[in-house]
Formats: structure tokens, sequence, C-alpha cells
């Protein structure tokens, strides 16, 4: 468990608090995107990186859905965003090399079909 994070679902308000703390300075619309993308990754229990990972696979797939729409750039940012905090969890949780093989087999999942 990430010391200070609590394991749970990213509906937690007690999650949502701890990520906020994480990314206070981050403008006010990438903390609304990722705050929404956290919610929406539905991952019971577990390390904080599990879920703040899950999320920002979340936001890349929405993204590349997108194209080359210009809305696609927010969910790239809060991706960005949430692999960084997701990151850092990680190496609190004591779990870096195990999060780096999770996190390079969850985002080969998002490669069209041949290019893993």
């Amino acid at each position: 468990m990430t010391p200070g994070a609590p394991e749970g679902r990213g509906t937690d308000p007690p999650f949502i608090a701890w990520l906020n703390g994480r990314v206070s300075r981050a403008p006010a619309d990438l903390r609304t995107r990722m705050n929404a993308a956290v919610r929406d990754a539905i991952v019971t229990g577990g390390p904080a990186s599990a879920l703040l990972l899950e999320a920002a696979a979340r936001c890349i797939a929405r993204a590349v859905a997108l194209g080359r729409d210009r809305r696609a750039a927010l969910d790239l940012l809060a991706a960005d965003g949430l692999l960084t905090v997701a990151c850092d969890a990680a190496v609190e949780e004591g779990d870096a090399g195990g999060f780096a093989r999770r996190a390079s087999a969850r985002l080969a999942t998002l490669l069209p079909a041949g290019e893993a």
C-alpha cells in the first residue's frame, strides 16, 4: 500500500483527496479530467499504483479513439499525470519493478494488433 494513499476504488473520497494533494498545482481542467478517469477505473482494493495505471490506460484509449480531435490532448495530459503519480506510488509501495512490468503489459493492450 502506498503510504498515505487509501486502498479502494477511485470513487472513494479519501482516494480522490489523496490524488488531488499530489496534483494540486495542475490546472483545474486537468485535475478534473484526472479525477474523472480515476472514478471510471474500476479496480477494487489493491495498491494506488494499480488504480492510477488503469485510469491512465483509459485516458490513452479515449485519446486514441478521438484521433486528431483537439479534445484528445486533455486525455493525453491526464494520462501523463496519472502515470507520473502511479510511478511515484509504485516506488512508495516498494514495487517499482512489478509496476513497470504491469504498466508495460497494460499499455501494450492499447496498441493495434501486431504492433505490441
